[in-house]
């Protein structure tokens, strides 16, 4: 955590939250809950949709590196 910051485990812990909610929430009878829990869990991939995009805009993708 402390190698990237606070904000790497608020962003982990957002999505993990938010996909069960739209699990929850599409497993149920109700149309509109239904509805509801493929925009949670579309608003669940944004982060990691950006976090792919800036990561691949970067360039040169050789640099870098986990360790």
């Amino acid at each position: 955590m402390l190698r990237w910051g606070i904000v790497a485990t608020l962003i982990w812990h957002y999505t993990v939250d938010a996909s069960l909610v739209g699990m929850l929430l599409i497993r149920s009878d109700n149309l509109y809950f239904k509805i509801s829990g493929v925009v949670v869990g579309l608003a669940a991939v944004a982060p990691l949709a950006w976090s792919g995009i800036s990561y691949c805009s970067a360039g040169d993708l050789s640099r870098w590196t986990i360790c």
